[in-house]
């Protein structure tokens, strides 16, 4: 059994108190033959930036050499050190948890996370800072002087290692001032902002040679594009395949940590599959041999499945949850109006296509370009696919998808001038999961479209109507939903599956049909023609052995004309062995 670590981003305790660590340090040697030295990494949240961060501390920093062997012996780079293992002083800088409520409060809490790093730094070497030092650094009235105070200060003292620089979510900061603020983040980054002004600071340190390497992690480079000539010596590593797997796992290591965290061989088959359909799926670049596994969601689940031997009450990890709640935030950039467009786009036809923005320019007409590329950098879309310079995104996994989906139906309730309260979903659920009822659930979906201005009503169309559906399914919680399950040469529209913790009567199979009001003659053709088609999935194999068989496959066509419930019936037939 490993020791699961499970939000754990300090190298040091996890590796001597035997937490599970997959050994990327091969990639420490790689990143000193590039030619550059000041690197960027950009990764969605929760994907292990903090804890690389801390492996590179650990593994540069002067006052670590004596548990070299304790801490990298038996890893990759261990048994291979280069010559600039502990030859550094490290400078660590985190720039979470700035307060963003107001620009000043922005510019008090960054002055304080550049001031309290760089007193950590002098208090770490003692023989090389002494408390004059400290002084002339706390009299500095702006973190650009401290920085250059630091460097004039270094530059006096003799046989002085050179610093290395780790900045932690550059942007984390700087993302909530562009959604929220366009004029304080152009403020910011601009010719007179105090964030340019100190990684100009910074850039002078490097021409000082006091600043001898330096990596910095976050979100997007949006922040980076911005700050042009202020900062023009950085190298973006994010799309470099080289790079592709420094963070995230690969579906053979996620297989040895559901093996380590107790899931029996004979289980693994369903249990990996279940895994990858909720937290695989990123990919980086399109000629990347594999996707990659989110760290933060499969510890989550192994964490739980360790302690219980079952799945997670959620399969949402409400840590993940959080931090990607800001999907709506991230829709607010630009034109709203064609953000939503895209937000429809995904949940109903699963991929969207266009070009990915090589620099952000916050000075130009934010494009649908530059909404997908922002997209793309926070995990919520990821490459599918490229072709001629376009790249065909997809929504990596089943636990964005549920976040788009709650994101949609929170517009469609807005558009539909409801309160989810008005349409109960949940209790109608019950009729639905222990009752085998579905009538209530698409009633209260027949009144939402009635409730829908004639702009909408306008633009309905089977799709549509399959999303507001599935919107509602997603957030109860009580069903794995499968939209469009792919089975033979078609997809079943809406398939209901058992959580593993959750008890359900029935599960179903869901054909959904709308016909819109002027061809209601043809309703009872399109009727036909689903029940054929419903027919069809259960004969094959394959969906008796997504649905098991402790939990019985009710199967139900469903039509709306317009806004009606036209027919609701179930199609009495059983899945084939």
């Amino acid at each position: 059994m490993i020791k699961v670590p499970y939000g754990i981003s300090n190298f040091e305790l996890l590796r001597k108190e035997g937490y599970y660590f997959v050994d990327r340090t091969g990639f420490i040697a790689r990143l000193e033959k590039l030619p550059t030295l000041y690197h960027f990494f950009l990764r969605p949240r929760r994907f292990g930036k903090s804890l690389w961060l801390s492996v590179l501390e650990y593994y540069y920093d002067q006052r670590q050499a004596k548990q070299f062997q304790t801490l990298f012996g038996d890893l990759e780079i261990g048994y291979q050190p280069t010559s600039k293992a502990n030859q550094y002083l490290v400078l660590a800088l985190d720039f979470s948890g700035i307060d963003t409520s107001t620009f000043e409060s922005v510019s008090r809490g960054f002055w304080i996370q550049v001031k309290t790093g760089l007193e950590r730094c002098m208090n770490a070497y003692p023989q090389y800072f002494d408390k004059e030092d400290h002084t002339v650094i706390n009299a500095s009235q702006t973190p650009a002087e401290a920085m250059a105070e630091l460097f004039v200060i270094a530059s006096k003292k003799k046989n002085l290692p050179k610093i290395f620089l780790l900045i932690d979510e550059y942007d984390h900061f700087t993302n909530r001032l562009l959604v929220n603020d366009h004029d304080q983040f152009k403020k910011l980054v601009g010719r007179d902002g105090f964030y340019r002004a100190f990684f100009e600071a910074v850039k002078t340190g490097t021409q000082s040679g006091m600043i001898g390497r330096i990596f910095a992690t976050g979100i997007s480079p949006v922040t980076l594009d911005s700050l042009t000539s202020g900062f023009n010596i950085g190298h973006n590593l994010t799309l470099d395949l080289s790079f592709h797997d420094l963070f995230g796992f690969s579906e053979s290591e996620t297989t040895d940590i559901l093996m380590g965290s107790g899931v029996a061989e004979s289980d693994l088959p369903l249990i990996l599959s279940d895994v990858q359909t909720w937290y695989n799926g990123y990919l980086f670049n399109p000629r990347a041999k594999q996707r990659l596994y989110n760290p933060d969601m499969l510890f989550y689940f192994a964490r739980e499945y360790q302690a219980y031997q079952r799945y997670p009450e959620s399969m949402l990890d409400v840590n993940i949850a959080s931090d990607y709640s800001r999907i709506s935030q991230t829709f607010a950039i630009g034109n709203y109006s064609d953000n939503i467009s895209v937000l429809q786009d995904l949940v109903e036809e699963k991929t969207v296509s266009g070009a990915l923005t090589i620099q952000f320019s916050m000075d130009k007409v934010w494009t649908r370009d530059d909404s997908l590329s922002l997209l793309f950098y926070n995990g919520l879309i990821t490459i599918h696919s490229d072709q001629l310079g376009l790249i065909r995104f997809q929504i990596p996994n089943q636990v964005i998808l549920e976040l788009y989906f709650k994101m949609f139906r929170e517009t469609i309730l807005n558009r539909a001038n409801l309160l989810s309260d008005q349409v109960d979903i949940n209790g109608k659920m019950v009729n639905m999961a222990l009752q085998k009822d579905p009538r209530p659930f698409f009633e209260a979906v027949a009144n939402v479209l009635k409730s829908l201005d004639n702009r909408d009503y306008r633009k309905l169309d089977e799709k549509h109507v399959k999303s507001i559906a599935a919107s509602f399914l997603f957030a109860t919680n009580v069903y794995f939903v499968r939209s469009e399950y792919p089975l033979g040469k078609g997809y079943i529209d809406l398939l209901l599956l058992s959580r593993p913790n959750i008890e359900v009567a029935f599960q179903y199979a869901i054909e959904l049909k709308y016909v819109k009001k002027r061809d209601i003659s043809q309703a009872p053709i399109v009727l036909n023609e689903a029940r054929k088609q419903l027919k069809e999935y259960l004969s094959y194999p394959d969906l008796k052995a997504v649905a098991g068989v402790k939990v019985p496959l009710s199967a139900w066509i469903v039509v709306f004309v317009g806004s009606e419930l036209y027919a609701i019936e179930e199609l009495n037939l059983t899945v084939k062995e």
